[in-house]
């Protein structure tokens, strides 16, 4: 990242433009469970295709389309799980579910880079090679692929939403009358 990254360092990070214009219509369509299922399912698939693509003498060509598929679907992941956080929560409560959602990510993709590296480095051994290095790649790429994909079919299997609870409005009532 530049020294200016403060700025952009959300820009780099929000989903595709033309993912945040798909989501919404894929959630409308299909719920935010089969729209989970898709993203996740699809960007397993992008990650598969980039980590095809990767070789000793590759090329910037041999990656694109995994990485324009990854970036896609995880764009639609991204959005069905916030849509799924905050589902059928309090307005007063987004806020929570939000940050709630955001830690679990946060945490997650930090314990996932760590089984990666983890899975790529024991491939290399203590005297690494190009191609032992590659065969590290390539096996956390694929781990990496595997794990996606299994998420997107437990999305599948998450209970369905209940109704949202009425609101007691009782107590709020009580403390507008005490200052009357």
């Amino acid at each position: 990242m530049r020294n200016d990254a403060a700025a952009s360092a959300g820009e780099q990070r929000e989903p595709p433009k033309n993912t945040l214009k798909a989501a919404p219509m894929m959630l409308g369509r299909w719920g935010f469970r089969a729209t989970l299922c898709l993203g996740m399912l699809g960007a397993g698939a992008g990650i598969t295709a980039l980590v095809g693509g990767i070789s000793a003498n590759g090329t910037f060509w041999a990656l694109l389309p995994g990485s324009v598929l990854w970036d896609f679907f995880g764009g639609v992941a991204f959005v069905a799980v916030f849509v799924a956080a905050g589902s059928g929560v309090a307005p007063a409560e987004q806020g929570v579910a939000s940050g709630l959602a955001t830690t679990a990510k946060e945490i997650g993709g930090a314990m996932g880079l760590a089984v990666f590296v983890a899975v790529a480095n024991a491939g290399p051994g203590a005297r690494p090679t190009p191609a032992r290095v590659l065969g590290g790649l390539h096996a956390a790429g694929w781990t990496a692929a595997a794990v996606t994909a299994a998420g997107g079919l437990i999305a599948l299997i998450l209970k369905r939403p209940s109704a949202p609870a009425p609101q007691d409005t009782t107590t709020v009532e009580t403390l507008e009358g005490i200052g009357s």
